[in-house]
């Protein structure tokens, strides 16, 4: 075992490098795909895109929801860069190298072996979500960016500078809704921490007031619009009850990981570890989590894949904490630790050797351009509900003026020519009810993508 650890600490920079390495590689290489937006993206470009800066405050159409400042910059990219998906993608992308080296940081902070740091770091480079939402218009990826920022100010705390923590963390909240459980249990501990006196606390809590009274102003107007639309019924399966607290961990930590039992069981014991060798770590991992937990089971915020992402970074730390010693048997939870992310290295590698990224996702990009060049003026648009965004911002982007209709084919005339521009939901049922009622001109199929040019029966 001695051994083991004298060879990786002379080549412990090396790898380390190359762990990195891989990350950026990973992310870049996402990026640069510059896949077609799906649905919420789409919707999400078109909101930055029509409204002003003003109006990016109030609730936006197709009920989408985003953290101002990270709208705001978008907003201000794009202006200065141009509408395309490179652009609106660059926040992501850029707060998943960020992210990187912030990783390392914390693992630096948290873990004393250097087989352990090497570890996290390889395991939070090649995680197939973080590789995955790196090149996601959507914040998730900014969440983990400022999950990671979150817990190295805390661990680092300082007295001395005690306000300026408090103003950087509280600032938080304006880049990343989930920013609001980390500081809520943040702020938990500093005020129950005995160490601290009532006017240190008072210095801390002052700016996190302030600054949670404005983002109420801006925010709840938007959480009422999630309530009053009907989102809590959509996420009703993803919120934690006692019923369904084995079924959304084991959902929760597949989706991370690929594996659920023994990366929760890890997960439990690395907890314990931190918590019972009195790091700061252990007692802000618990907190944060229980404040999800709660939070979830009053059905505010759902613990489901995506909206989680910024916990994966502290699950990886509490996994490798199970074998951060020199001992023995640290070897065994090495071992487990393996067999529970091999599927992750697996799926991650397979998609990248194989070029499966995105492969079956809709494409309303190419079916949006192959419209642009062959459609006529007198041609009719057809889109169903769920590829409204995606018609709505791509008309935009290529510029297509034609007369469209959402769900109503019943105006559509004898004789009148029709696209069916449907990248999402277009079923077997609906391309035969279009077959039986038109006559096709044109067809491309691909999975549930549908763009079809067809002449109304007389």
């Amino acid at each position: 075992m001695q051994k083991v650890f004298k060879f990786l600490n002379r080549l412990y920079p090396i790898f380390l490098l190359i762990i990195l390495f891989i990350g950026f590689f990973l992310r870049t290489k996402a990026y640069l795909i510059n896949q077609s937006f799906w649905h919420d993206e789409c919707a999400l470009a078109w909101n930055i895109i029509n409204r002003s800066y003003k109006e990016l405050f109030q609730p936006l159409r197709f009920l989408q929801s985003a953290p101002i400042l990270f709208l705001i910059i978008t907003k201000y990219l794009v202006e200065v860069f141009g509408k395309n998906e490179i652009v609106f993608r660059f926040i992501p992308y850029l707060s998943s190298i960020l992210s990187l080296a912030g990783f390392y940081f914390l693992s630096k902070k948290t873990l004393k072996t250097n087989l352990s740091i090497i570890f996290a770091n390889l395991l939070f480079a090649v995680n197939l979500p973080l590789y995955y939402y790196s090149s996601e218009f959507k914040p998730y990826s900014t969440d983990v960016l400022f999950c990671i920022l979150s817990c190295l100010l805390f661990i680092s705390l300082n007295k001395k500078v005690l306000i300026l923590y408090s103003l950087i963390l509280s600032s938080f909240i304006w880049f990343s809704f989930p920013a609001v459980f980390l500081l809520s249990a943040i702020l938990f501990l500093v005020i129950f921490n005995k160490n601290y006196s009532i006017k240190e606390k008072i210095i801390y809590i002052i700016p996190h007031i302030v600054s949670g009274l404005l983002f109420c102003v801006t925010f709840f107007t938007k959480m009422f619009q999630f309530q009053k639309t009907g989102m809590i019924s959509y996420w009703q399966n993803e919120f934690i009850s006692i019923k369904n607290i084995h079924t959304i961990f084991q959902q929760a930590f597949n989706f991370m990981f690929n594996e659920s039992l023994i990366t929760i069981i890890l997960s439990i014991i690395g907890l314990f570890i931190f918590i019972k060798n009195k790091e700061k770590f252990g007692t802000l991992t618990f907190t944060i989590l229980s404040t999800v937990i709660i939070i979830s089971s009053l059905h505010l915020y759902p613990f489901s894949g995506r909206l989680i992402l910024f916990l994966i970074p502290i699950i990886i730390l509490l996994i490798t904490k199970t074998f951060d010693s020199k001992k023995a048997k640290s070897l065994f939870f090495l071992g487990l630790c393996i067999l529970s992310i091999y599927p992750q290295f697996s799926n991650t590698f397979n998609t990248i050797i194989k070029n499966n990224y995105n492969k079956n996702n809709p494409n309303p990009r190419e079916m949006a351009k192959y419209l642009k060049n062959q459609i006529n003026k007198e041609d009719i648009i057809y889109i169903n509900t769920a590829s409204n965004s995606d018609y709505l911002y791509y008309k935009q982007i290529y510029n297509i003026n034609n007369k469209y209709f959402i769900e109503t084919p019943q105006y559509i005339q004898k004789n009148n020519k029709v696209w069916f521009f449907l990248p999402n939901n277009a079923n077997d049922t609906f391309e035969t009810i279009i077959k039986n009622n038109y006559i096709i001109l044109y067809e491309n199929k691909r999975k549930d993508n549908l763009l079809i040019y067809a002449e109304k029966l007389k």
